[in-house]
């Protein structure tokens, strides 16, 4: 529990500052963002060569995002019958394509059934991604860094590869991801479920108050858990054996596989993959 109260406060403030005030029903007020007269509106295409970073700032709807080799790619939203100033706003800055839900400061309801967001990027850039509420797809897709803060909504990925990290903080929400490949792989959160699969990573470190987490390895790695409350389940790639050092004030280890204690700690086969779970509550599965 190093830093999940930082964290909460961090992210409720994200999802005021780049998306939304609540109303009752759905979004009143947008936020400011610099530069918003220099931001053109609507579906567009763009020379896939002009950029090297994708920003998405989305509230509502859906996100759909999906990778090309093609030199052109598009980005297009259901929206064209709304008023330009609720349609998507979208400027390209420096190699950076910066997309947002709307204009800057827009106040007033917008119909979330019209805001289907489908993003077409290059193989290779940074992503970096602040939602609420909006339901994310994410194609097999290979990227530099990648980046995702996600307040309510859930997010499934066919399989990412990242030349360095993936970074991803949520509150509430699933997160669902068929493959992982990274340097590290990182998820802070707060009520949020968590399934990964196939995760070839040098570090895993995962850090969520009271939501579900399970794992399943590609390889021995480092992998960090802490949180208050929910189950850990973590599969060990065949063959690889794991230490786990388990500190919860009651919860458990159960598993299937041979074992042998020594205080906190548990040894399975030769103890490759190195392992720390701190918990209060939540029990802990090893497969």
């Amino acid at each position: 529990m190093k830093k999940i109260i930082s964290l909460i406060l961090a992210l409720l403030c994200a999802s005021m500052l780049t998306g939304c005030n609540f109303g009752i029903n759905f979004v009143n007020r947008y936020g400011n963002y610099a530069d918003a007269s220099k931001y053109s509106v609507g579906s567009f295409t763009y020379a896939a060569e002009d950029v090297d970073a994708v920003e998405i700032n989305w509230v509502n709807g859906e996100i759909e995002i999906v990778q090309s080799e093609l030199a052109e790619l598009s980005v297009t939203e259901n929206g064209e019958t709304l008023d330009s100033e609720e349609q998507m706003h979208y400027y390209i800055r420096n190699g950076k394509l910066i997309i947002h839900y709307c204009e800057s400061g827009h106040f007033g309801e917008i119909n979330s059934a019209k805001k289907k967001l489908r993003v077409e990027i290059p193989v290779d850039v940074d992503v970096d991604i602040d939602n609420v509420s909006a339901d994310i797809s994410i194609g097999e897709m290979r990227v530099g860094d990648f980046e995702l803060t996600n307040v309510s909504g859930d997010v499934s990925f066919a399989g990412i590869t990242a030349d360095w990290d993936i970074d991803i903080e949520i509150v509430s929400g699933k997160i669902d991801v068929k493959s992982v490949c990274a340097r590290t792989f990182s998820v802070n959160g707060v009520s949020g479920n968590i399934n990964a699969a196939k995760i070839d990573a040098d570090e895993i470190d995962i850090e969520i108050v009271s939501g579900k987490t399970e794992l399943v390895l590609a390889r021995a790695c480092e992998v960090d858990i802490s949180g208050v409350s929910g189950n850990v389940k973590i599969t060990l790639p065949e063959g690889i054996g794991a230490e786990v050092e388990l500190d919860s004030a009651s919860g458990n280890l159960h598993s299937d596989r041979d074992y042998t204690k020594k205080g906190d700690t548990y040894f399975f086969g030769g103890g490759e993959a190195k392992i720390d779970v701190e918990t209060i509550s939540g029990e802990l599965y090893i497969y």
